[in-house]
């Protein structure tokens, strides 16, 4: 990968005094500590495009972006809960990558393979939820953390036919049509269920499997918040599994339509009163424990973390090559 240019990229006007501190909302303060990479794919739509033009047209537009949306120009102060926005801008790249981009991503490569490509450090182009969800950012490097040991990152493809299966086998009186999502997350809890159960290192009497699943909470607001709106937008909904042993044999407890039934009453309960019900507490000074009272001493919590970008629109992301034909996610994790 050969570097070309690097260089910080500020706004073009100055942010006003009475707007350069901005307080991280709820939302925002409670957002877990992931930064994830964006690589976005596109065709060279003609053999005589100007690069060098379309660069400086990448420059001045990120330059007016960041007046516009100055915080992600600024940096963000973690025990003050705010962001300074001082314009000390982002950084800007140019890199040229030796390798053919339809071999790249063609090939189906795994997440381990695509790091290669992502030339920034510490960690190209990120997007910190502290700020702002799928507006890229690089306001501050990833924090310093203590080891959390090896980290296997896989890509699994679910086709139509095996995810029209996973629906119909997901389906109850309670869900008699279950979404994509909810299948496929139902399908991976479960199954992550049984695989800890089988490891013989496992010798608690009492598990519980937690499932966390990212919900959009814009729509679910009353009134609505503006689809575009910026900052997080985003809640965890928690489904719990019931305490009965999971085994290869079908657990009516824990069965895939039971489980898909939990996520959805789970995402469901996501609404405006549960969102003003925990603003209410956070006023008051005593935020509901959203275990509740699913958790004991005696209690071992295997909880798993879902998120889906689907609906997100990264197909109409156009820097001036036209739509992406393809784009992939990198997830840099952070101990919680």
């Amino acid at each position: 990968m050969e570097v070309l240019s690097k260089e910080t990229i500020k706004p073009t006007s100055s942010t006003p005094h009475h707007l350069q501190k901005l307080n991280l909302s709820l939302l925002d303060q409670i957002a877990p500590p992931t930064y994830v990479h964006l690589l976005f794919f596109y065709q060279c739509s003609s053999p005589e495009l100007d690069h060098s033009q379309l660069s400086l047209n990448l420059k001045n537009s990120l330059s007016h972006v960041l007046t516009t949306f100055y915080p992600l120009a600024g940096r963000i102060i973690p025990h003050d809960s705010c962001i300074d926005c001082n314009d000390h801008g982002v950084e800007y790249a140019e890199f040229r990558v030796h390798a053919c981009v339809s071999d790249i991503i063609y090939n189906d490569p795994q997440p381990a393979e695509l790091q290669k490509y992502v030339p920034m450090e510490p960690y190209g182009l990120l997007e910190s939820h502290a700020c702002g969800e799928v507006i890229p950012l690089a306001v501050q490097a990833p924090p310093h953390s203590e080891d959390i040991g090896k980290v296997v990152t896989k890509r699994f493809v679910f086709n139509k036919e095996v995810l029209s299966k996973l629906k119909k086998l997901g389906a109850s009186a309670e869900v008699t049509n279950p979404t994509r999502i909810e299948a496929i997350t139902a399908f991976l809890w479960r199954n992550l269920m049984i695989a800890f159960r089988q490891d013989a290192k496992r010798e608690r009497k009492e598990i519980k499997f937690v499932a966390c699943h990212a919900v959009n909470v814009r729509s679910r607001l009353s009134p609505p918040l503006p689809a575009h709106s910026f900052g997080n937008g985003t809640l965890s909904a928690t489904a719990w599994s019931s305490k009965k042993p999971v085994n290869k044999d079908e657990d009516e407890h824990n069965s895939y339509a039971v489980l898909v039934a939990k996520l959805r009453n789970a995402i469901r309960g996501i609404n405006h009163d549960y969102v003003e019900k925990m603003l209410d507490g956070e006023r008051n000074g005593c935020m509901e424990n959203p275990c509740g009272d699913q958790v004991d001493n005696d209690v071992w919590l295997e909880v798993y973390i879902f998120s889906s970008w689907c609906r997100f629109g990264v197909y109409g992301v156009d820097y001036g090559w036209a739509s992406p034909f393809g784009y992939r996610r990198l997830v840099c994790l952070s101990r919680m």
